[in-house]
């Protein structure tokens, strides 16, 4: 989860609320270093929109219990890390900034815990 020390810096590129209502903020900082990390997002601020607000499941960090990485599946699946200003994400009562993001692909995610389904993936299973 290391992040450049400008990750996180700078004016506000988007806010959106989570699946909990939470408000999620992206800073420039983080975009940039998304950007440069991860090239195959290069404009996809939208698909990383989707992913906070309407996620298919979700993964709890194992390094940061205030963080959760929110997932979309398919083709042009992402995870975006989130860290919330607190432990209680689920109720809706934290802020959150985007801390980065990434493809789903082998070799990223060791710092992630089991999958939960949430939204549409979840659908049905209940």
């Amino acid at each position: 989860m290391g992040t450049s020390s400008t990750a996180g810096s700078g004016k506000i590129v988007f806010s959106v609320p989570d699946v909990y209502g939470n408000s999620v903020i992206l800073r420039e900082g983080s975009w940039e270093h998304i950007e440069r990390r991860h090239r195959e997002l290069r404009g996809r601020q939208h698909d990383v929109k989707d992913a906070i607000n309407s996620p298919d499941g979700k993964r709890l960090s194992t390094e940061r219990d205030t963080c959760v990485c929110y997932e979309t599946f398919g083709a042009q699946g992402i995870r975006v890390l989130v860290e919330y200003t607190g432990k209680s994400h689920e109720a809706g009562t934290e802020r959150g900034k985007v801390i980065t993001a990434y493809p789903p692909s082998a070799g990223y995610g060791s710092k992630v815990g089991p999958l939960t389904l949430l939204g549409k993936a979840n659908a049905g299973t209940e």
